[in-house]
């Protein structure tokens, strides 16, 4: 990962499915960045089979590449308890700079996010994950477009809306 590399499907889907068995999941579930390629998506169509599940939605937030490379390069962890935080986002900025908020230890930047793993990543994204938009339009899969800019909250808003007028 540190790489820009994807982890295998079979660990994946094993990791995502130990969490799932300790979790309760009758009112649903939603998995953040996943699946990454068609691989894992058809690794997660067989596992939502396999659970007895038969209603799948996917959002897709749309972010250009420019944009997509400022923000990972503004991201930062916390050394001490690895709070997340961006410095390109105000509402994600730490309130003092290079310092936690939770706890006061420094930040640093986040290790997988350098030139060589971004560039990576991008060239992955466009081969392996950029595929997915058509592979679940093709299998009828609710997809909801965002578009990325639009800000958390707007984002946010619109994710609940959806439920709230889709829901069955």
């Amino acid at each position: 990962m540190t790489n820009g590399e994807l982890l295998n499907t079979a660990d994946t889907i094993q990791i995502i499915k130990e969490h799932l068995d300790v979790i309760d999941i009758s009112n649903g579930f939603v998995l953040d960045g996943f699946p990454r390629n068609i691989e894992q998506a058809k690794a997660y169509q067989s596992f939502l089979t396999e659970y007895g599940i038969n209603h799948n939605i996917v959002i897709y937030i749309e972010l250009s590449e420019a944009e997509a490379r400022l923000r990972l390069n503004g991201r930062y962890i916390c050394t001490n308890c690895g709070a997340s935080y961006n410095i390109t986002d105000p509402t994600l900025a730490p309130k003092i700079k290079d310092i936690c908020d939770q706890c006061g230890s420094k930040l640093k930047h986040r290790i997988d996010d350098n030139m060589s793993s971004l560039n990576k990543r991008f060239d992955l994204y466009y081969q392996q994950t950029e595929p997915l938009v058509d592979y679940y339009e093709n299998l009828k899969v609710p997809l909801i477009k965002l578009n990325g800019t639009w800000g958390k909250e707007m984002i946010t808003k619109k994710i609940i809306n959806y439920f709230e007028v889709n829901n069955d």
